[in-house]
């Protein structure tokens, strides 16, 4: 069968031993790549890569709330609600949105255009762990070659 959904196909994974869960603390793949890269991960949170030195956006993700505002690759972000873009002003602005719904004002600009877009999300920072269930631990055993 040919389908496609708004999630990825977990079963293998929980049929192995093992669930996916989002929590707030970046996992150590993610964290490498934001510290070698020099980025911000907000891919599952906002739905967007974007580079520490200049703001430029790397990746939208497609259906993210930045993508659904109009928000693109490429486009280069320059402030959040109003404070000049940095890492800091953004994880800051998605800490509050953990308790209760933000709207994030992102000002963005795309060539020689200017434009302020905005969404609103809750939910903070949103990183992707693989946490062991219960059954057979399945993925560890199909995984035990590679880790040697």
């Amino acid at each position: 069968m040919n389908a496609t959904g708004s999630h990825a196909p977990l079963n293998g994974i929980e049929q192995g031993g093992w669930r996916l869960v989002y929590n707030q603390n970046p996992n150590a793949l993610v964290d490498a790549e934001e510290k070698q890269g020099k980025y911000l991960n907000a891919f599952y949170s906002l739905g967007f890569i974007v580079r520490e030195s200049g703001g430029e956006l790397e990746d939208v993700m497609p259906g993210s709330p930045a993508y659904d505002a109009g928000i693109g690759p490429g486009m280069r972000l320059v402030a959040v609600n109003g404070r000049r873009w940095s890492k800091h002003v953004l994880r800051d602005a998605l800490r509050a949105s953990l308790e209760k719904e933000q709207r994030f004002d992102l000002l963005v600009e795309n060539a020689e255009f200017f434009k302020t877009y905005s969404i609103t999300y809750s939910g903070g920072e949103k990183y992707p762990h693989l946490l062991r269930a219960e059954g057979p631990d399945l993925l560890s055993n199909i995984l035990s070659p590679l880790l040697k």
